[in-house]
């Protein structure tokens, strides 16, 4: 368990948490980014922004758990995840 870096790959065994109050967002099967946008979200980082990446780049199985959340943050990328 650690915090992701600017353009790495997800690896498997390796549990990565956002580091910043930017959002944590995967950019493409093989590389991960910060990004502000969106600006206007309640909560940052959100897990949303980054399920609905993975919902979007990710090529294969993938399964999102959300421990807790801050209101509804994880619903809606959750739901984008199950309908992928």
């Amino acid at each position: 368990v650690r915090l992701a870096r600017e353009g790495e790959a997800p690896q498997p065994g390796t549990v990565l948490l956002a580091g910043t109050n930017d959002h944590l967002r995967l950019l493409g099967p093989a590389r991960m980014a910060y990004t502000e946008d969106p600006s206007d979200y309640l909560y940052r980082p959100s897990i949303d922004v980054f399920f609905e990446s993975v919902a979007r780049h990710w090529r294969g199985d993938a399964v999102g758990v959300l421990l807790t959340g801050m209101g509804r943050d994880g619903a809606l990328g959750l739901k984008a995840m199950r309908e992928r």
